[in-house]
């Protein structure tokens, strides 16, 4: 097909579509993002996530903490809910199409919220983001803040039988990773979620000239955004930026993959969520159907409500 058939298809999709998605869809970000550059796509990437100021939900108490890592400190924020220990603990990474959402504050609103609601604790590392630190040095940073939770949760109320990790597209990709550094490490993690997320960065699929265009996220911003991850194309034949290349994925803990139907990254979600299946992993696919990499808000609302019962069940 060519790309006139692909953007012919997207119209005649979306004229079955209500006023109000189609609108979504006009709206939502996700093209022209290599045309803003960094500094502007940064500031207002995490405008549209920032409270100001940021509120940390009545009855959740943070705290920061310094993490070494083998680049410098990792500093990370625990949430912690009222409520007796020892608690399960939710390693969050986050999102961001590798070059946001950096800084403490970022999600304090939003991340705190979920502790209240879910029951548990929150950690949320703030590693070093690319192009200023290049890949590994995320994954790095972060295993080093896993590693910490892992020996040091009790400390803070936690159970460090009960730790699990999650994250929604790159923040995804960087959990996944996490499980696998877990499990050969025997780091026993309770479960791994991940949203709209990216497993293979060669970027090779139906999904990427399908939905190249007019589905929120496009081909071009995922082309971007990966270029300015890694430090060339070599690298996305390492696991560690591309996990379906993993060399053996069982033993992972029990996973939750969800997926838009019309978003880029489906079909590498689909192969890695195969792939788990394939090698006897408790993996639930979750399709959101007629939505793209960012969901409509009728859908994000049942997506975070799947997310938590999912979380608070691994936790239990």
């Amino acid at each position: 097909m060519t790309n006139e058939d692909f953007d012919k298809l997207r119209e005649q999709r979306f004229a079955k579509l209500s006023p109000a998605k189609q609108e979504y869809f006009k709206k939502a970000p996700g093209a022209g993002l290599r045309e803003m550059g960094l500094e502007k796509l940064r500031e207002v990437g995490n405008s549209l996530m920032r409270t100001a100021p940021p509120v940390v939900a009545e009855g959740v108490t943070t705290q920061d903490v310094s993490v070494p890592g083998p680049h410098g400190p990792v500093p990370m924020r625990l949430y912690r809910p009222t409520g007796s220990a020892p608690m399960g603990t939710h390693f969050h990474i986050h999102a961001g199409g590798y070059i946001l959402l950096g800084g403490l504050g970022t999600e304090t609103t939003r991340l705190s919220n979920m502790a209240r609601d879910v029951g548990c604790i929150i950690a949320a590392p703030d590693f070093r983001l690319p192009p200023e630190h290049k890949f590994p040095i995320g994954i790095e940073d972060c295993w080093a803040a896993l590693q910490w939770t892992s020996k040091n949760i009790t400390s803070h109320g936690g159970d460090p039988a009960r730790i699990g990790v999650g994250g929604g597209c790159t923040g995804g990709v960087v959990s996944a990773v996490m499980a696998l550094m877990a499990r050969d490490a025997g780091v026993r993690l309770r479960y791994l979620y991940m949203a709209a997320t990216v497993t293979d960065t060669r970027e090779q699929y139906r999904s990427y000239y399908e939905f190249a265009n007019g589905y929120t996220l496009t081909k071009d911003t995922a082309n971007y955004v990966t270029g300015l991850y890694l430090r060339d194309d070599f690298d996305r034949f390492d696991w560690r930026a591309s996990p379906v290349m993993a060399p053996s994925v069982k033993g992972l803990p029990r996973t939750m993959v969800v997926e838009g139907e019309w978003d880029v990254l489906h079909d590498e979600a689909q192969a890695w969520a195969n792939r788990l299946r394939d090698a006897d992993v408790n993996v639930n696919f979750r399709e959101h159907k007629e939505e793209g990499h960012s969901f409509s808000p009728e859908a994000a609302t049942t997506a975070q409500k799947e997310f938590y019962e999912f979380v608070r069940m691994g936790l239990a």
